[in-house]
């Protein structure tokens, strides 16, 4: 097993017999003392990275060269054979056989659109994309051919901007931990569904910490947090079969609710199908919640109103619907919920008459 320290190098240590190799000791050459990643690559050679020192490479020769990149915090192999360096600088890619490298310019970090502080970790899928998980930005989608970049962050459905590690379960279909939740991340060519868990749902932590994940020799994931280790089959997490339910919670005229037994809303409005109102009541709001048995807090909600929206609303956690100035006619109002599994469930309606004032009636 290899161990690495934060302040007194690397060891190699025997779990038979917990006899240890100080390598710091051993050698004279001043080499890393702050370790904070280690990585046997498929030729048996290690890789120490940190912060302070040069990335230094221990062969099986036991002859130990360096490279001046410094700033590493993780480090992996392509199916090229290429070690991958990330940390603050971004991603170097290391040509071992030639002993060359070479930083990804288009990955450095920069105020303007990518403002991280460094990388966590990096891993290059089959098509030439290289996954990033950042502290800041969350998580970039590098291409490697037309160097193009994407993002999935805060606004695209990430719990946090600070992604601490990445698992890969296929190309489309990666878990990332990040310190508000763990998400499961699936991309199709027309959408990407993101479903975040936390200890609502079992798992030991909400928060995850750096560096601490792998995929276990059995196939099983393992993330660890301020709270332990959450290990799963991520093929058995499947999506649920129940559907999130509708409820219509209240009606407002002009951002005052209406109770029940009054003049426009005889029943609750969710007994209600269908409400009258003046040409003068033009402003309305109805408040909905979806009800799953899971956690209700991850339901987000569409709506359209017929007769004057073109399109849905793009699904978000808000739970009521706000229109103003309506003209006379007849609307129907429709909203869904949609799970964390990006299940909708069944759409519940109202009706919505508005009547023509009197002196348009003649």
């Amino acid at each position: 097993m290899w161990v690495g320290t934060y302040n007194n190098g690397f060891f190699k240590v025997n779990i038979n017999n917990y006899k240890r190799i100080h390598y710091n000791s051993d050698f004279k050459d001043d080499i890393i003392k702050s370790v904070y990643t280690i990585f046997k690559d498929s030729q048996g050679v290690i890789w120490v990275g940190g912060i302070r020192e040069d990335l230094t490479v221990l062969r099986k020769n036991k002859k130990i060269s360096t490279y001046p990149i410094r700033q590493v915090k993780y480090i992996t192999e392509n199916n090229k054979g290429e070690i991958l360096i990330a940390g603050r600088q971004g991603v170097y890619i290391v040509d071992a056989k030639n002993s060359n490298f070479r930083l990804i310019e288009g990955l450095q970090p920069n105020r303007t659109n990518l403002a991280y502080s460094t990388v966590n970790a990096v891993y290059e899928t089959k098509n030439n994309e290289l996954i990033l998980a950042t502290n800041g930005v969350g998580l970039v989608y590098y291409n490697l051919i037309d160097k193009k970049i994407r993002k999935l962050n805060r606004a695209s459905g990430l719990a946090s901007d600070i992604v601490q590690g990445v698992l890969v379960q296929g190309d489309s279909n990666i878990w990332v931990s990040t310190t508000k939740g763990l998400a499961h991340i699936i991309t199709t060519e027309k959408d990407t569904i993101i479903n975040i868990f936390d200890k609502k749902d079992g798992l030991a932590s909400t928060e995850f910490n750096f560096g601490s994940f792998t995929e276990l020799s059995n196939g099983l994931f393992a993330f660890g947090g301020v709270n332990g280790v959450s290990i799963f089959n991520p093929n058995q997490i499947k999506a649920q079969d129940y559907k999130p339910i509708i409820v219509f919670d209240e009606f407002k005229l002009f951002n005052k609710k209406l109770n029940p037994g009054s003049e426009i809303l005889k029943k609750h409005i969710n007994q209600s199908k269908n409400i009258e109102l003046k040409s003068s009541d033009n402003s309305i709001e109805i408040g909905f919640t979806g009800v799953s048995h899971s956690s209700a807090s991850k339901i987000k909600y569409s709506w359209i109103l017929d007769g004057f929206d073109e399109v849905w609303t793009t699904p978000s956690y808000t739970n009521f619907a706000t229109y103003t100035n309506l003209n006379a006619g007849v609307y129907t109002f429709r909203v869904r919920a949609l799970d964390k599994f990006g299940n909708f469930g069944i759409e519940r309606t109202l009706q919505v008459k508005i009547h023509s004032p009197w002196w348009k009636t003649r």
